[in-house]
């Protein structure tokens, strides 16, 4: 027979690489949907993660601004308080010479000695009893504060023939311990609430007038001891 007359069989190569491409395309497409999957998950994994942290952030900066709006709060009511008390013995000491002042929650009433003792004596004069006991009902509408009454002198020492003190020491000491005992025992001031100390010439309010350090510090301080009952 002519070669012309053969018959070849049909080459298989071209429906193998077909499939081979098939195959190849199907196994990319179900990975390339795999991974688009897997993406898609570790997406909204960030998005969970993101949300949280903006969940957490707001209710920490809700918790700051409500923290600093007590805190203004209580600076505020702390203030009016102050502010309260000063107007208070402002009125209650009158025409009587002090200055006032507050300073870190504590409200400072100073009187120069003339205001309650004769010059270099501890015993309350008349027109002394009369301011402290105007003082010392102010002071009874704050319970919540301590009362420290401090004894202070100016650098000139007691004489030595002086037989009732010895120093300055005793003098200051002495005037702040009268004072506690009138508030105490004439106008019903709660003892717990005072203390009497004594600086002596040690703590001066000024260089040049010897008259301003010779002085009572009645000071209203926060309760700083609570005890137990």
């Amino acid at each position: 027979m002519s070669e012309y007359g053969q018959v070849r069989p049909a080459s298989k190569a071209p429906w193998l690489l077909t499939l081979i491409v098939l195959g190849a395309s199907a196994a990319g497409g179900y990975y390339l949907f795999e991974k688009s999957k897997a993406s898609q998950a570790a997406l909204e994994d960030a998005k969970r993660d993101v949300a949280e942290l903006t969940a957490a952030a707001n209710a920490e900066l809700a918790r700051s601004q409500a923290e600093a709006e007590e805190e203004k709060a209580r600076i505020k009511k702390k203030e009016d308080e102050l502010d309260s008390m000063s107007k208070q013995l402002k009125e209650a000491l009158g025409d009587a010479e002090g200055e006032l002042s507050s300073q870190d929650g504590r409200v400072t009433l100073q009187l120069v000695d003339k205001v309650l003792f004769p010059f270099g004596e501890a015993e309350l004069t008349g027109g002394g009893k009369k301011v402290l006991s105007k003082l010392g009902n102010a002071l009874k509408d704050f319970p919540k504060k301590q009362i420290w009454v401090q004894g202070h002198t100016d650098d000139v020492p007691v004489s030595e023939d002086n037989e009732k003190f010895l120093s300055n020491w005793e003098l200051s000491a002495t005037r702040a311990v009268n004072v506690v005992h009138y508030l105490e025992d004439e106008v019903g001031v709660d003892p717990g609430r005072l203390a009497a100390v004594a600086f002596s010439k040690y703590r001066p309010v000024s260089k040049h007038r010897k008259n301003r350090n010779r002085r009572i510090e009645i000071v209203l301080a926060p309760e700083e001891i609570s005890i137990e009952r």
